[in-house]
């Protein structure tokens, strides 16, 4: 988001022809950024203006924060003479980004730009990632310096060491019913091929943690499907049966343990960036501090003797896990029947003949894309763990920018969207692609069924009334459709689909009942 407090760094860009993505608040820029590095695993890159723009910009920088992806933020900031007296739009950055950022820099040397420029890079990405600040004084930028040709923003990777690997990972050995977990945000390709063949061979089940269910292709023998909100049963039943388990990448946190109630067995192991293993629910028996994808190069061709238990289940646990894929559609429809969100997925389903990368944000609706919608290999599955709202559209922009081969499927509910939906802009400007299905029960539907639990029929302030989603998708430019009944399903998300397909923005706006769910 441009702001006159950094002019100087976008005349920089303009010089070096460098590409900037304006967006339309900071909130989406944040989050397109952090998306951005979701994909690529190198850090994501935004740039804001002091005091309400960063105030903005905080929503990315707190779910980059709990999800641990690399995230460098640039704020525009007061002349270093008008500091402390109170100036327009003047802020204490280290204030308010202290504590939910892994460094804050205020460059107030400019000598010091590029050296502070790399180490925030290099920050970002080392040990467990996460976002970084730097404080950009207006007065600075406009100081000319000399400098040398930058390097390459770096990858940080530690290890691990290949005998500390083997040894946690022989905590499978001569288990009955061994499992790994994986998820985290330091993944590549290549490790999910790694792991793969690591898990088939040894006929171990392997899950997804939370909205990390792209992490194993869903072809593979050894996926069992993934943990989290909505996740199938025997997903469950599996992480609370295991006697011996292997954590890569994640941790055991309050939604991988259902609220710090699922103990995990003793025989744990985690292997993973983070010394301080924030957020585990005990302390395991082995701890390996190092790159994830490192090593699951290790252990791709490593030889454990885990115990028969499962192996013989394991094609019924993929099958599982391959049903819970299929939502169940309603019986016999007439086409003036209220529309279920599970036909609008079924068809979308029936018609996919290609790789899909997925999209959402938080709230009831997420159930639907999570579970249900297919996915490509990795990266394909864009949600954040941290349940921050108004991620949906950003996400999926930066993802059809960043995977212009790739369909984008993006499914926001009705206050979800509108958080950042004027994104939807954003898109139309740069021909960010998308299929957008908005679920529409007219209220904050998580928190109505919280409220309804805690107290029964007192509903109140979770109701919404709301705008014609398909009328606004078109004002940006989508071809876009409005779902009331079942026998308007199939021509709708045919339109939608055919329109995300050549390049534009696909709108399919389902007038769903409250109560109409992903289970």
């Amino acid at each position: 988001m441009p702001g006159e407090s950094y002019l100087p760094v976008l005349e920089g860009m303009r010089a070096h022809g460098i590409e900037a993505v304006v967006c339309r608040n900071e909130g989406g820029a944040s989050y397109m950024a952090l998306a951005d590095a979701v994909l690529t695993g190198r850090p994501g890159l935004a740039m804001v203006t002091r005091g309400p723009g960063a105030a903005n910009a905080m929503v990315g920088v707190s779910a980059a924060w709990q999800d641990g992806v690399p995230v460098v933020l640039l704020v525009g900031l007061v002349t270093t003479d008008e500091r402390d007296r109170f100036s327009f739009q003047e802020f204490d950055l280290r204030g308010w980004f202290g504590t939910t950022s892994k460094r804050v820099f205020v460059l107030d040397a400019p000598e010091r730009a590029q050296a502070v420029v790399e180490e925030a890079l290099r920050i970002a990405t080392s040990g467990r990632p996460g976002p970084v600040v730097i404080g950009l004084p207006e007065d600075v930028l406009s100081a000319r310096v000399d400098s040398r040709d930058p390097d390459p923003a770096p990858i940080v990777s530690s290890g691990p060491d290949p005998a500390a690997v083997l040894e946690a990972a022989r905590v499978l050995e001569g288990a009955e019913r061994p499992l790994v977990l994986v998820g985290g945000s330091r993944w590549t390709a290549r490790a999910s091929a790694d792991l793969a063949r690591f898990a088939e061979r040894h006929a171990v089940p392997v899950l997804g943690g939370f909205r990390a269910g792209d992490r194993l292709p869903s072809t593979s023998p050894a996926n069992a499907g993934w943990i989290g909100f909505g996740a199938h049963p025997e997903a469950w039943g599996l992480l609370a049966d295991a006697d011996a388990l292997l954590v890569i990448g994640t941790a055991l946190g309050d939604v991988a343990t259902r609220g710090w109630s699922l103990e995990p067995p003793r025989a744990t192991a985690v292997i993973g960036p983070d010394p301080e293993l924030r957020g585990h629910i005990s302390p395991p028996l082995r701890h390996v501090v190092g790159d994830p994808v490192r090593a699951l190069a290790i252990l791709a061709d490593a030889d454990i003797a885990c115990g028969g238990g499962w192996a013989g289940r394991l094609p019924a646990i993929h099958e599982a896990y391959l049903r819970s894929l299929r939502p169940v559609r309603p019986g016999q429809r007439r086409p003036e029947d209220p529309v279920r969100v599970a036909e609008v997925i079924g068809a979308l389903n029936d018609r996919l003949e290609e790789e899909v990368t997925v999209a959402y944000g938080a709230g009831q609706h997420c159930l639907w894309p999570q579970r249900f919608i297919p996915k490509g290999p990795f990266p394909s599955e864009i949600g954040l763990q941290n349940g921050s709202m108004g991620y949906s559209v950003p996400a999926a922009v930066a993802a059809s920018l960043r995977q212009p081969e790739r369909l984008v499927v993006c499914v926001a509910g009705d206050g979800e969207l509108l958080m950042n939906g004027q994104e939807l802009a954003t898109a139309a400007q740069y021909g960010a692609a998308m299929l957008l299905i908005v679920v529409d029960n007219g209220s904050y539907g998580t928190i109505r069924d919280h409220q309804e639990r805690l107290f029964p029929g007192r509903r109140f302030a979770v109701d919404l009334r709301n705008p014609d989603f398909a009328a606004y998708a078109r004002a940006f430019g989508g071809e876009a459709f409005r779902v009331e009944r079942s026998g308007e399903v199939d021509a709708a998300v045919a339109g939608a689909l055919a329109a995300a397909r050549v390049g534009g923005i696909g709108v399919v706006h389902v007038l769903a009942d409250e109560l109409d769910i992903g289970e």
